[in-house]
């Protein structure tokens, strides 16, 4: 997360601001862009959602136009650090809320709503100084998209409704004098607003203005039933006020009730808010903006805003904690009702039961109510036709128990909650909730557990908030345990719901006496049909993260259709999340519930469905890697028969790996150590390749290291060599070269004793690339003739492609510039010729460096960019990273220091994520020289300190001396020469053994070290 000197100021004209200056942000769509984001700090913005808040509508421009708008914005935030972070579907911006005034407002705003009445005078204070954050009347006032216009207008409510509460607490504690001239100014200006209008009435009677209050209070009223068509319960009691409360005496505010006896009653009949309300801060502003009084809705029936999501996910608290901030602005009333739509042992309410509930709190006598329900409804809307009321259904089953419900005019605003998605309230806003996230979920357990946490116990508490899914209903569950029992420390309450769900007992453990998880999830799976819950207890068996119809048709054997429609139908009771097209996910609570229903199907059952679900991902996957690499296809294990559905793949295999290859991985865990471990062994060597140029590595060891087990177990000699071969590759990449070494060494054992062709030139291939690493020239060159020979015999091109490169490689770090372009070359021709991505990139980055290390950066970079271009189309990682350290390294060399750092920083990034250590070595030393260059020496030592931790732990000379060099310039530059002394003689010493000349482009060479040194020897000696 950002955190520090950058400011974002939306209380008044747009500003972005670092270390005290302003950022110019050019685009105003940008400045649209940033100031929605940062309404929504450190949160996922899904696409539609952040187009909605710009542009007011899902639909005004495309997803593709809004990437191109946040990519322009991106390059104009990079010199300040700041990172809008992709996270798909959706951005993220990684900012702390103090660093944005708007949610400094609402924190001081709600902070002194709490304390309004312990400590008014600090509520007080924190009010102003919240107040104080405006700095215009109007939230970007710069700005005048619709979405962020709409936005403002709603952080200008919370400024109006921040006023009337500082106006209520002065008044309250003998303070109008200090209020009256901001209450003339703001009654003026929002005219709209009783509450505003009712404050100043009172501060003029409390200060003896009393015809002023009543001229005051007068316009007041008639502007209220012009625009509400009633008054305001406040401007009521400021005319009791005025007259002594007595009874009203101007007829503009009898006149509803004269006309309607109802209009007498004002219900509240909300439940109590929750004090520990915490988060959900863009889901409240949401509800909170969605007014009926908002002059944009243009809306002729009433609002209805659907909150949806999983049991226990805190759809009522919402809710509740919504409605009481909303009930000033309905004065004639807020109305409740608990429709038992998921309540254990109890029937949804009827319809018409519920109008009769709704009646009576809205005055109509018992008698006066019809007993039908068609009759019901029309008085219900006929009752509600000329009022303003805030209606809360919490816990809807359907639709049908909600139309009766529902106003028929404007006006009045409906807040419903429901486990399932109510797809058929066609005018409803719908919000689903997720889980918390980790912020909120760890301030929600701190608040429950009252002083038992303590401040070391950060970490404590963030596992125990992912152990409960950072679901509310868990957390509190967890959080009451711990305020039970007073010799439990969260340390040990971590370790036994840690221990209980290992064992598969914390749906059980999640249990306080009268809550628990189990038993409202419980409540969820019977309100489904028997096919339903078959499908669920089916689904359970999956061992991935997500589901899709083709894995559920698997496991169900069925067709695609019927599973698709079972998907759709566990999604509309909230039993699965669905983050993408076709794409379900479980709650980890829920996943552990559905696995317990699982557990009850008979043995034979749940072998022949995983069986079914095995041998879909192995031949799929076998499909897809054929598709993207049909050149080596026969060097992969034929795939088992499939005799469920499978997707035509086609164009899309790659797309179909790379998505899959969560529950792909999953699934060959799942049997590893299970009756079908054959399947682990056929991914094994089937995903070795895909796996690797994603950059899997380390779901890779884990997945090979599995299937050179059980390969050495039942002595699968072919199996074990593949197993071997993957290990190898992959430590090789990861720059474990000892690891790497024994794999490579064994596997080449059992491909010769064997007569494994191929896989003796795979091995060759790899020992070769290992030595090239360590400078190692001859023994590389050696063992890439051996698999160039053996390619070129077997007619194998990838493979005789692969040998070339690593030759041409190895002629580069000699500095023999033309027998390495030719070989680069004829690698890039063979590549080509087969299409085969990957060894184009490698080749193409090989070309690059070939021209950089002869100091030609133009045709450098052409090459690099090449590359980059093919690596973004195929994802390859490694050919990414090794192309814009290339490409950094080039603008280094051009002293366009800002776009080679930027690549620098790109290749780390990539580099940590996929735990290529020598790519992190490339990175920090190139970012080591351009932090010299541009005179931030301290920044330099840093990078070349790590660079040279890398390079020992690697046990690279070459890369350590380059390292050493790096120190020793920087040293210098810091006028450290003895320092930088010792780190150029350690160099030199790390060379002497090398059999290079050329070790980092065409200035640094051991010649260029020792003219260092004479030059330090040289230097006067000062006293």
């Amino acid at each position: 997360m950002v955190v520090g000197a950058t400011r974002i100021h939306v209380l008044g004209p747009f500003e972005l601001t670092h270390d005290g200056h302003i950022v110019t942000v050019d685009s105003r769509v940008g400045q649209a862009i940033l100031t929605a984001l940062a309404s929504r700090p450190d949160t996922k913005v899904l696409p539609a959602q952040l187009i909605s808040m710009v542009w007011a509508g899902p639909d005004v421009v495309s997803v593709d136009t809004l990437y191109h708008h946040v990519t322009r914005l991106r390059r104009a935030l990079e010199p300040i650090g700041l990172t809008i972070v992709g996270q798909r579907p959706g951005y993220r911006l990684p900012v702390a809320g103090e660093q944005i005034d708007l949610a400094q407002f609402d924190e001081l705003v709600r902070t002194a709503r709490a304390l309004s009445d312990a400590d008014p005078d600090e509520a007080a204070r924190r009010l102003r100084a919240a107040l104080a954050l405006w700095r215009a009347p109007d939230a970007v006032d710069n700005l005048t998209l619709p979405g962020i216009r709409r936005l403002a207008a709603g952080w200008q409510a919370r400024r109006l409704d921040a006023e009337e509460d500082l106006a209520e607490i002065d008044l309250r504690h003998g303070r109008p004098n200090q209020v009256l001239d901001r209450l003339h100014t703001l009654t003026a200006a929002h005219p709209d607003r009783p509450r505003l209008a009712a404050a100043l009435v009172r501060a003029l009677i409390v200060t003896g203005r009393t015809e002023q209050a009543r001229t005051v209070l007068v316009d007041a009223e008639r502007t209220a039933h012009r625009i509400r068509g009633a008054v305001h319960p406040s401007l009521v009691q400021s005319r009791q006020a005025l007259s002594g409360a007595g009874p009203a005496t101007d007829s503009a505010s009898t006149s509803v009730a004269e006309r309607d006896p109802a209009a007498i009653v004002v219900p509240f009949q909300l439940p109590a808010d929750t004090v520990r309300f915490t988060g959900r801060t863009d889901y409240l502003s949401c509800l909170l903006d969605l007014r009926p009084d908002r002059p944009d809705t243009g809306s002729a029936t009433a609002m209805v805003t659907a909150v949806e999501g999983m049991a226990g996910i805190g759809k009522t608290a919402l809710a509740v904690h919504t409605a009481h901030q909303l009930a000033d602005r309905f004065p004639d009333g807020v109305l409740f009702a608990d429709l038992y739509g998921f309540t254990a042992d109890v029937d949804p309410t009827p319809s018409e039961q519920v109008l009769d509930h709704l009646l009576r709190g809205l005055g109509v006598p018992g008698p006066h109510i019809p007993p039908d329900l068609e009759a019901r409804v029309g008085l219900y809307r006929s009752v509600l036709a000329r009022r303003r009321v805030l209606i809360v259904l919490d816990n809807a089953a359907h639709e049908a128990q909600l139309q009766p419900l529902l106003p028929g005019t404007a006006g009045c605003r409906v807040i419903v909650t429901s486990r399932r998605h109510l797809a058929g309230l066609d005018e409803a806003t719908h919000l689903t909730l997720p889980p918390l996230s980790l912020a909120e979920a760890a301030d929600l357990f701190r608040s429950l557990a009252d002083q038992r946490v303590r401040s070391g116990d950060h970490a404590v508490v963030e596992r125990i908030v992912a152990l409960c899914g950072h679901l509310p209903l868990a957390i509190r569950i967890t959080a009451a345990r711990l305020r039970l029992a007073p010799a439990t420390t969260p340390a040990k309450l971590c370790t036994e719901l840690d221990q209980a769900l290992e064992a598969g007992r914390g749906l059980d453990w999640l249990s306080d006496g009268h809550r628990t998880v189990a038993a409202a999830l419980e409540v969820s799976y019977q309100h489904l049909n028997v096919k339903q819950q078959h499908g669920f207890r089916m689904a359970g068996l999956h061992p991935g993260p997500d589901l899709e119809p083709y894995a559920l048709a698997a496991l169900f054997d069925t067709d695609v259709d019927h599973a698709q429609q079972l998907l759709d139908d566990l999604h509309a009771a909230s039993l699965l999340d669905q983050p993408a097209h076709r794409r379900y996910r479980r709650h980890d609570l829920v996943a552990a519930y559905a696995s317990r229903l699982a557990a009850e199907l008979t043995e034979p059952d749940r072998h022949a469905a995983l069986d079914r679900l095995y041998d879909y991902y192995a031949a799929t996957s076998s499909r897809a890697m054929n598709l993207t690499r049909p050149w080596d296809a026969d060097q992969r294990p034929a795939p088992p028969a499939s005799h469920t559905p499978t997707p035509e793949l086609a164009e899309q295999a790659q797309c179909w790996l790379d998505t899959e290859t969560d529950n792909l991985l999953a699934t060959a865990h799942h049997t590893a150590t299970a009756r079908r471990a054959d399947h682990t062994l056929h991914q094994s060597t089937t995903l070795h390749w895909h796996l690797r140029t994603r950059g899997h590595y380390a779901q890779a060891v884990q997945l090979h290291e599995w299937a050179l087990r059980h390969a050495r177990a039942t002595r699968d000699c072919a199996a074990e060599h593949n197993a071997l071969i993957g290990l190898g590759h992959v430590h090789r990449l990861q720059g474990q070269t000892a690891q790497a070494t024994d794999c490579l060494e064994q596997a080449l054992s059992i491909a010769r004793r064997t007569g494994n062709h191929c896989g003796e030139q795979d091995a060759l291939s790899g020992l070769g690339s290992i030595h090239y690493g360590q400078n190692q020239h001859r023994c590389a060159t050696n063992c890439f003739e051996q698999a160039l020979a053996i390619a070129r015999q077997d007619g194998h091109r990838s493979g005789e492609q692969a040998a070339l490169i690593g030759l041409g490689y190895v002629y580069y770090g000699q500095s023999r510039y033309g027998p390495a372009t030719d070989y680069l070359k004829q690698a890039l021709a063979i590549a080509r010729q087969i299409r085969y991505g990957a060894g184009e990139q490698d080749a193409l980055n090989g070309l690059g460096y070939v021209h950089y290390g002869q100091g030609l950066y133009g045709p450098a970079a052409n090459w690099f960019e090449q590359a980059l271009a093919i690596a973004h189309q195929t994802g390859h990682r490694h050919g990414e990273q090794a192309a814009l350290i290339g490409l950094g390294y080039v603008h280094y060399g051009q002293s366009r220091y800002g776009p080679a750092a930027n690549y620098l920083k790109q290749a780390l990034a990539i580099a940590r994520q996929t735990g290529n250590r020598n790519a992190q070595f490339e990175a920090h030393q190139g970012l080591g020289r351009v932090h010299h260059a541009t005179r931030d020496y301290e920044e330099a030592l840093q990078h070349h300190k790590t660079a040279l931790h890398l390079a020992v732990d690697l046990n690279q000379p070459c890369d350590q001396a380059r390292a050493h060099d790096g120190l020793a310039q920087t040293h210098l530059a810091l006028t450290n020469p003895d320092q930088a002394r010792h780190h150029w003689r350690t160099a030199l010493d790390l060379l002497a053994n090398i059999d290079t000349a050329h070790v980092e482009g065409p200035n640094f060479t051991t010649a260029t070290i020792r003219t260092h040194l004479d030059d330090l020897d040289n230097l006067p000696i000062l006293d």
